[in-house]
């Protein structure tokens, strides 16, 4: 029979015990399902890749029994505990940063102003807009986008402004009486705000 103690499991699993990996693995199983669809929770966009982030934070098991050490104060459990939020956070931050990348261009200032006046992502694949994951996160990254321009200073929205309105750099340096080169480097600046404030 074999020894559920997760101790006892990991001194076979030092001595190269297969089945004693096996076990561990049924044990611990459960546990990443569970952490990972708490986690979930928070960003249910995701939801769809469980299975996949399942998979990398599977993992984990063998790399905290590699370095798990008895003399630690935490136990083993507390230990792969903390190995295995970390690793799913990090999936979780990776993937919600590819789905920012597919938003059109991702806030670059090459964004410009439809008749109406609401903020248009350039994106050449449209029809995305029809799968509700690409929507949900297009409209994340719309909302941060919009409350991050309301926080810039007067004068930086008057840059932006003109921009989108312009039909280009030089024509929007120039109705603001501006530099072209005092133009590019303050519009960068802002690009980078924006950018940081979409990705979160």
């Amino acid at each position: 029979m074999m020894p559920s103690n997760p101790y006892e499991l990991l001194y076979m699993i030092r001595t190269d015990d297969r089945s004693a990996h096996d076990l561990m693995y049924r044990e611990n199983i459960g546990l990443i399902y569970s952490i990972t669809g708490d986690i979930l929770e928070s960003y249910p966009v995701l939801k769809p890749y469980l299975e996949d982030i399942v998979q990398e934070a599977v993992t984990m098991i063998p790399v905290a029994e590699d370095r798990y050490r008895e003399d630690r104060e935490a136990g083993f459990p507390t230990f792969f505990n903390v190995l295995l939020r970390r690793k799913i956070m990090n999936v979780v931050r990776s993937l919600m940063l590819k789905k920012m990348m597919l938003i059109g261009e991702t806030v670059q200032l090459g964004i410009r102003q439809d008749e109406s006046y609401e903020p248009v992502f350039i994106s050449s694949g449209r029809s995305r807009m029809m799968e509700p994951e690409y929507y949900t996160g297009y409209q994340l990254a719309k909302e941060r986008y919009e409350k991050a321009v309301q926080a810039l200073p007067e004068e930086d929205r008057k840059l932006i402004h003109a921009y989108q309105v312009c039909d280009s750099v030089k024509d929007a340096a120039k109705k603001l009486n501006m530099p072209l080169r005092r133009y590019y480097n303050r519009t960068a600046r802002i690009r980078r705000k924006l950018t940081d404030a979409v990705h979160g």
